[in-house]
């Protein structure tokens, strides 16, 4: 087990202002929560290759950065960073912006000072990389090389330097170089979830592999152990939780996982989720600590809806799995999904406070 205390590190996308259902801004952040907070998304300009704003009306205009960096005033222990890229910027694009970025010396040195620059200017403690996903020899060579020249740049300022990371085989061997991370990251971000999407109803963040698996690689337990054999220290591996659930329409009565199911309906906000538990009717089903919770819905048209999900039990199951494996500590994506406004009757940010406990419980 580390010595020192467990990171908490929570992802504020800044889209979430304008959220019809339940709006969350900047002013609804209690940064006593956390240890790290990551200002989701800075994009890659592909002209420049430069670090630019997403939203200039909100994140400069209407002084999102600033209202971020002053988070410090409550919490100045509180360390502030900010994430370039995510799933819009270099998924949803398909663009090539990120390979000719690291695949050209110049375009990194001056990715490099821009990211200086920027880091200064707006008050931020440092910058995840949130690229998904480096995945040819090029790519893998490419982006070791620019978190070599980042790490290089930003130790004499005290700059942290850290990545959000697959948890698959095929993904982790394609793109990254793990003993170069290890070295120039001061940590990972590991995104231990979304492991099932097909249509089959099932758990997206299995702790670990279930008795019916054999050699499954689609759990926590399997991803934090590859990383580790590939080189990561495990005190710098912090394991991402996700506060939604995957859901699912089901295609017939059987609702035990893995169930059939016609289509993925998408992700369920935590407070989603509780909200349709204490509000709508549906019906919670316990399982054992290799998952979470599933729930269902009433009977409806096309069919019943059901939602795998992770509650303040598998939170605190996940944090023990942490402190005994002696890792970096906990992500959390994002924290504008918890049940920030106490609809389970639980307090606020029920998830969250439960991993809280639980590290100060065992300190």
């Amino acid at each position: 087990m580390n010595d020192r205390r467990p990171m908490i590190i929570g992802y504020f996308p800044n889209w979430n202002s304008g959220r019809e259902d339940a709006a969350f801004d900047i002013n609804n952040i209690n940064p006593n929560l956390y240890t790290h907070l990551i200002y989701a998304f800075v994009t890659l300009d592909k002209r420049t290759f430069c670090l630019k704003s997403t939203n200039e009306w909100i994140d400069i205009k209407d002084e999102g950065y600033k209202k971020f960096a002053d988070l410090k005033t409550t919490n100045p222990k509180l360390k502030l960073m900010i994430s370039l890229g995510g799933w819009t910027d270099s998924i949803k694009n398909k663009t090539t912006k990120y390979v000719q970025l690291v695949t050209n010396s110049k375009r990194i040195d001056t990715f490099v000072k821009s990211a200086l620059a920027f880091l200064e200017e707006y008050n931020f403690d440092g910058l995840d990389l949130n690229w998904k996903y480096p995945n040819t020899d090029t790519d893998k060579i490419g982006f070791t090389q620019l978190i070599v020249a980042l790490g290089n740049a930003f130790k004499p300022y005290g700059y942290l330097l850290s990545a959000a990371v697959p948890p698959t085989v095929s993904l982790i061997d394609a793109g990254y170089d793990v003993p170069v991370l290890n070295k120039n990251l001061d940590f990972i971000n590991l995104m231990a979830y979304d492991f099932h999407g097909d249509c089959v109803a099932d758990h997206h963040s299995p702790l670990r592999r279930r008795l019916r698996e054999k050699n499954s690689e689609f759990n926590v337990d399997f991803a934090i152990n590859y990383w580790i054999r590939k080189g990561m220290s495990p005190g710098k591996i912090n394991l991402g939780i996700a506060l939604y659930g995957k859901s699912w329409i089901l295609s017939s009565n059987d609702i035990i996982p893995p169930a059939p199911a016609v289509q993925v309906n998408e992700e369920m906000a935590y407070y989603e989720i509780c909200d349709a538990i204490h509000n709508k009717g549906w019906t919670v089903y316990k399982t054992s600590q290799a998952m979470g919770p599933y729930a269902v819905s009433p009977a409806i048209r096309p069919g019943r809806m059901w939602v795998g999900y992770d509650d303040p039990d598998m939170a605190i199951a996940k944090t023990n799995y942490i402190l005994g494996k002696g890792l970096g500590g906990v992500m959390l994506w994002d924290i504008s999904m918890d049940d920030f406004q106490g609809i389970s009757g639980e307090g606020p940010n029920p998830i969250t406070n439960a991993i809280i406990q639980t590290i100060s419980q065992n300190s």
